[in-house]
């Protein structure tokens, strides 16, 4: 079986998780007054802020929590709320003209709602795994007589 990059990078799902991350930051920011996305070009601003926090959730938010697993568990996930909120102060310091977070306490309720709005949305839209591929539940259905 030939492995194709195509089959394995499903462009719906980036872009869904793109506009969750912008809606994410926009309600925090109407939410949180600590926390300021600069309005001018706000759409574009959130687009680029989404796509910035997409990228710091898949490559640097991992490597964070294989770092603190153990508190993690020790802590009940409470742990991950500050891992959110590092993000967000990393957020903020690659994008200093996008998103100002003013006080640390900011960044940890803005890290404790980013993460449970992502989630909710995440799970609503079925964009959590398990994804299963439609090329892989043809044959499925297929041999089950649906």
């Amino acid at each position: 079986m030939k492995f194709e990059w195509r089959h394995a990078l499903n462009w719906k799902i980036i872009l869904l998780r793109i506009l969750i991350n912008g809606f994410s930051l926009a309600i925090i920011a109407l939410l949180l007054p600590n926390i300021a996305i600069n309005r001018e070009n706000l759409l574009l601003n959130l687009l680029i802020l989404g796509v910035a926090l997409g990228v710091l959730n898949a490559l640097v938010k991992p490597i964070i929590q294989f770092l603190t697993l153990s508190l993690i568990f020790v802590s009940y996930g409470i742990v991950v709320v500050i891992i959110n909120a590092a993000i967000l102060a990393i957020l903020s310091w690659l994008f200093p003209d996008l998103i100002q977070i003013d006080r640390i306490l900011a960044a940890f309720l803005g890290g404790a709602i980013i993460g449970l709005l992502s989630l909710f949305l995440e799970y609503t839209l079925g964009i959590s795994p398990p994804i299963v591929d439609d090329a892989v539940l043809e044959p499925m259905e297929a041999e089950n007589g649906d």
